[in-house]
């Protein structure tokens, strides 16, 4: 196996920088599987079945089979009834993927554009909410240096591991890219004031995911609650952030049980602008369909609501936004060696 991915000069140049970020096209669904070529792993050290608990949520063939097996048999059948009989495992599912392993999972291709268009090679990106080996090992690879934080110690050395099993391979410059165990809160406040170049992150939607027991851990939290971690841990980041530099964030919505529609982009950006950073560029992320389709029908049904087929990607600026733009405004062509 070739230890480098080719070049970013062409491979990119069909993703232009537009809000709009579709995960389904053609160019982007083939530079993700040159990013997999390589061995990177998103699903490392991601315990299964945290986001689509059920069958109903994670297989996208469910309700097809649910309604097929219905008009064979000429009757309502019950849930029970269906799935003991006769519900069959989607390949989707059986092959692991997306849809089977049931937890989300960061796209390197979103992580590599961040990275190409508001950073500079050599660059310190910062990552309170590390999550998988991602955001780690893309930084790495395009020549950027990284460290992130976990609150799972498992986590930390699966990440690790991964770096060292994708070393052996063959993959350069990987020791750029570190991980450390630690509760975030606690932990961006011990970083030097000015000390990195970007902040790159995803934090947990609340409890769409439920990661641990801990009660450091956001996804155990009230929403009162994690909102005050929240803005704790970007004001720690604001703060080793230098001046004139950039910061993004991934980030959903999510619903409580009671039907609201819990506002965490709004929260986010309060949480920034607090901070002293300013929204300077906002993107709707749009995922592969998958299950979108299944989820909305069921979510009118039970409750007249929408589907949620999308995320949102934020950027904002620690002082001058023209400064922050002229210092990554650099020969970044992609050269992966």
């Amino acid at each position: 196996m070739s230890a480098a991915i080719p070049s970013a000069t062409d491979r990119l140049s069909g993703l232009p920088p537009f809000d709009l970020l579709d995960q389904r096209r053609g160019k982007w669904q083939a530079r993700r599987k040159e990013w997999l070529a390589i061995g990177l792993d998103p699903s490392v050290g991601r315990p299964g079945r945290l986001l689509l608990s059920t069958a109903t949520s994670r297989d996208p063939s469910y309700y097809q089979q649910f309604q097929a097996a219905k008009d064979a048999a000429g009757r309502d059948l019950t849930a029970a009834e269906f799935e003991a009989d006769q519900y069959r495992q989607s390949a989707s599912m059986a092959g692991g993927g997306a849809f089977g392993t049931g937890t989300s999972q960061f796209d390197p291709v979103l992580c590599e554009l961040a990275y190409r268009w508001w950073t500079a090679p050599g660059w310190l990106i910062l990552d309170p909410f590390a999550g998988g080996p991602t955001r780690g090992v893309v930084a790495a690879v395009i020549g950027r240096r990284y460290i992130g934080c976990d609150l799972s110690a498992a986590q930390v050395e699966a990440n690790r591991a991964h770096c060292a099993e994708l070393a052996m391979r063959g993959i350069p410059s990987l020791t750029s890219a570190e991980w450390a165990h630690a509760d975030a809160a606690r932990w961006v406040d011990s970083l030097d004031p000015g000390s990195v170049d970007f902040v790159w992150t995803c934090p947990p939607y609340l409890w769409t995911e439920r990661y641990s027991d801990d009660p450091a851990d956001l996804s155990t939290m009230t929403v009162d609650q994690y909102e005050r971690a929240l803005r704790r841990i970007v004001d720690g980041a604001a703060c080793a952030l230098r001046a004139d530099r950039f910061a993004g964030l991934v980030i959903g919505d999510v619903r409580a049980r009671d039907g609201r529609l819990i506002d965490l982009r709004g929260m986010a950006i309060r949480a920034f602008e607090d901070a002293g950073l300013h929204l300077v560029s906002a993107a709707v992320l749009i995922p592969p369909c998958g299950t979108s389709a299944m989820r909305g029908y069921h979510a009118m049904r039970t409750g007249r609501s929408l589907g949620r087929g999308h995320q949102h990607t934020l950027i904002f600026v620690k002082g001058s936004r023209r400064a922050a733009t002229s210092s990554v405004r650099v020969d970044d062509r992609g050269d992966w060696r």
